[in-house]
């Protein structure tokens, strides 16, 4: 497909998928020897970490046409892609596999994934964030959806509950992991029959560090209709390291439903550290 573009002399290639894919493009042109020719992702992958992605489907479009018009320069972009083995044991892993031509946007990602730094200040920073969360949040007969990444994984020991794998989404009430590495269809049934018998759910979440991402990027488990039956925004706890929330203007949502990425939308409160918050700007990801 990249040859056919290359063939037919395409001002921009296009693709869509996640970091796999890219890796695939980039290497497709690295053996044509077309490196100049610019890539532009839309993103549909799980994991979308490369600085090569518009911010949605939407904004990809909308890149297009101003590249036509000349309003979208080429510039560099890092492809990237994590090693998800290293993952599963605790450990974020990110590999440049090189620099490819994108196009400079406003509604570019701009930023590939920046892991958290494993220091002695960011681990008790953690460990601030945990405390307080069983302190002030946690309450018994609460179904907790505890989505990806490392500060979101730091609150299970707490909790007295072993960490499962840092690319998944579990399930915790009453101190007991219910469901680990559920899929969406799992994690609906499970917060609809909690729902149902009256009970009180909290999905917590964690950004991408460097992008903002908060919905839509690596746990596309939590739909929609799982944010709905959850009791919508409301039912969303963000949690953050200072570094991390360092590095972030603003937050972004892009889970498939327009209508809820503007609920989603407006000035949100973001857990940083024992007793203190930071309250950022939530935007959805289409323009």
């Amino acid at each position: 497909t990249v040859r056919e573009c290359l063939r037919h002399d395409a001002d921009v290639v296009v693709f869509v998928g996640g970091d796999g894919t890219a890796r695939d493009v980039y290497r497709a042109l690295t053996e044509a020897g077309r490196l100049e020719k610019p890539m532009l992702g839309v993103p549909s992958g799980v994991k979308v970490y490369s600085s090569v992605f518009a911010r949605s489907p939407e904004a990809a479009a909308r890149i297009l046409v101003d590249a036509a018009a000349g309003r979208a320069q080429p510039c560099s972009g890092e492809i990237l892609d994590i090693d998800e083995e290293a993952y599963r044991r605790g450990r974020l892993s990110i590999r440049l596999y090189g620099v490819a031509t994108t196009l400079c946007h406003p509604l570019m990602v701009g930023s590939s994934k920046q892991p958290s730094p494993e220091t002695v200040d960011e681990e008790e920073n953690r460990r601030a964030i945990a405390k307080y969360f069983v302190e002030r949040y946690y309450r018994k007969c609460t179904l907790y959806i505890m989505g990806p990444g490392t500060t979101v994984k730091a609150l299970y020991r707490a909790l007295g509950v072993e960490p499962t794998n840092p690319l998944g989404v579990d399930a915790i009430h009453d101190g007991k992991l219910v469901a680990v590495d559920v899929d969406e269809e799992t994690l609906y049934e499970l917060v609809k029959a909690h729902r149902e018998r009256g009970g009180r759910v909290v999905i917590v979440l964690t950004p991408i560090g460097g992008q903002g991402f908060l919905l839509g990027r690596g746990n596309q488990q939590i739909s929609p209709r799982v944010i709905r039956a959850a009791g919508g925004p409301a039912s969303i706890l963000v949690v953050a390291t200072r570094s991390k929330m360092a590095g972030i203007k603003s937050l972004y949502v892009d889970t498939g439903d327009p209508e809820l990425d503007r609920r989603l939308a407006g000035y949100r409160r973001v857990l940083v550290d024992y007793g203190e918050e930071v309250i950022v700007r939530v935007l959805p990801a289409a323009p």
